[in-house]
């Protein structure tokens, strides 16, 4: 009998499902050689090289297995994600050994220089295959492009402005450089300018939004443009960068690939401890696919969005991530839902305007954050416009810090929410213990002077949002603005030295907004304490 129970018991284990044994991979850009065996690569002592050799292989990667890169190198390239794991099972990017982590960049190196002239440099070759050049680098610090004027915008003298500007400074010729006019307070567009004539210039309107008298405009990447240390234009034609420099150029650094990771279609992929870097649009592109998780990575040199994703995705998650200096976006979410965000520090993000996109929805650290997602225990600092923007059920957004925001761009928030002309009603949004200070407003290039950034706001037709124990501080605008909204419960919030200038109350609530048959019902304000430095009030 005991044989028999035995039998049938290994009977029974023969027949269940083969679980696939998980492998390790290793690559080292220092001592990795990309012709080596798969059986040579599962070993830290003779790994492959390159992301190319990744990309080659990655279609036999197993649910399970793991892709380690050596600490301290640097892997030139982009991932390009053609296997899913599994549930419990996910294909997953690591680091091994010791030292800083490791880095996968769309950098180059330019070392190569021709004096032009007046201090002007011109690389002796193309240094990309791309259109644009959106970030560079010098001795690892962030260079801007080049700007006429260097700082500040020149006033327009003209209304209407959406494809020709005439103004009496523009003396020089422009042609291929590219214009950025501030359109509105909460609107930056730019535009290649395709032609000049005397002092006109022409260009192509990248929105349906035109600018006013008063409102200003810049010339950026242009020769003409740069007389400030480390300035820098890319010639299209020739894929040359040129800099201004009083001496030879050293360190300078420029992207050469547009996106680092691209993921579409497929899920259960992680990422853990590795630096990403130098990105020309986008690090991470996700289109569609699920599960998808950084762990611990850093985010540096965008020139465009940390991460942009389609509303195809969903439950993506970022815990204990780092960024700094994103052009235009940290998140560009799609509205995409079930998003997990949560012990992440965030900085400089579209801190120097013309350098993000065109546009509504940008100039932001979490642009349309979807529903059932949770932003929890961030810090977000020097964000151009909003720092976070959320939209759909299901929110909760808790216990963040958002500092210094609407630098650039203002009618904006450190926390944001809109709704509009859409029929949906959102449900279950919470807004809870976070902190919110220094919305100063941005007046560079604006015809009015309104310091416009509100701490928290509740845009037109937003509705049931629970606001509770937030502080909010120093901000231009309201700290609470309920703009044509309706169903929202505001409780125990602090409000302290809210409203610089204009007529805002540090507790605004407006109607109507741009949807005039918005309802206005429903508001419940209690126990919120209001502090003003100012002696004057308005109810």
């Amino acid at each position: 009998m005991k044989n028999l129970l035995i039998l049938l018991l290994l009977t029974e284990l023969a027949l269940l499902p083969k679980q696939a044994t998980a492998t390790n991979y290793y690559f080292s850009s220092t001592d990795g050689d990309d012709s080596r065996t798969s059986a040579q690569a599962q070993s830290p002592s003779t790994p492959w090289k390159t992301i190319d050799k990744l990309n080659s292989f990655f279609s036999s990667l197993q649910p399970g297995d793991v892709v380690l890169f050596k600490r301290g190198d640097v892997f030139y390239g982009s991932i390009s994600v053609k296997k899913s794991g599994s549930s419990g099972s996910p294909i997953s990017f690591d680091a091994y050994g010791s030292g800083a982590k490791p880095i996968i960049t769309g950098f180059t190196d330019v070392t190569s220089w021709s004096n032009i002239g007046s201090n002007l440099w011109m690389s002796s070759n193309s240094v990309s295959s791309l259109a644009t050049l959106n970030i560079v680098a010098i001795r690892g610090s962030f260079a801007p492009i080049g700007r006429w004027p260097a700082n500040g915008y020149n006033s327009l003298t003209q209304s209407g402005v959406g494809t020709s500007i005439t103004h009496t400074s523009l003396t020089s010729n422009w042609n291929g450089g590219t214009v950025v006019i501030r359109k509105n307070h909460w609107i930056i567009d730019k535009s290649t300018i395709t032609s000049q004539s005397g002092t006109t210039i022409n260009f192509s309107n990248p929105t349906s939004y035109t600018a006013s008298s008063g409102w200003g405009f810049f010339i950026q990447n242009h020769q003409s443009a740069c007389d400030v240390q480390n300035e820098w234009w890319y010639d299209v034609s020739s894929k040359k960068i040129g800099i201004y420099s009083s001496g030879t150029p050293t360190g300078v650094q420029v992207s050469s690939v547009d996106n680092l990771v691209n993921i579409s279609s497929y899920s259960f992929i992680n990422f853990n401890n590795i630096t990403f870097q130098g990105s020309n649009s986008t690090a991470v592109t996700i289109s569609s696919g699920n599960n998808i998780k950084f762990e611990g990575c850093d985010f540096l040199f965008q020139g465009m969005n940390g991460f942009t994703v389609q509303s195809a995705a969903h439950h993506i998650t970022l815990n204990n991530c780092t960024a700094n200096y994103t052009n235009n976006d940290f998140i560009f979410g799609g509205g995409s839902a079930n998003w997990t965000f949560t012990n992440n520090i965030i900085t400089n993000t579209a801190q120097v305007p013309g350098m993000g996109n065109s546009a509504d929805g940008n100039y932001i650290a979490l642009y349309n954050i979807g529903a059932n997602s949770l932003i929890q225990y961030n810090v977000i600092r020097k964000t151009g416009y909003s720092g976070i923007d959320f939209r759909g059920s299901g929110i909760s957004v808790l216990n963040n810090l958002v500092d210094t925001f609407c630098n650039v761009k203002d009618d904006g928030a450190g926390i944001y929410t809109f709704t509009g002309a859409s029929t949906t009603t959102y449900a279950m949004r919470t807004v809870d213990q976070n902190i919110v200070l220094n919305g100063g407003g941005a007046d560079a290039g604006a015809n009015t002077n309104n310091s416009d950034a509100f701490g928290i706001y509740m845009d037109d037709n937003s509705s049931n949002v629970t606001i509770t124990n937030n502080t909010v501080a120093n901000c231009g605008g309201a700290g609470l603005f309920l703009h044509a909204a309706h169903d929202i419960v505001a409780q125990n919030n602090t409000i302290y030295n809210c409203v610089t200038t204009g007529n805002y109350g540090q507790l605004l609530h407006i109607y109507p907004g741009a949807v005039t048959t918005a309802p206005v019902k429903n508001i419940t304000l209690t126990g919120n304490k209001i502090i003003s430095k100012k002696y004057t009030y308005r109810i």
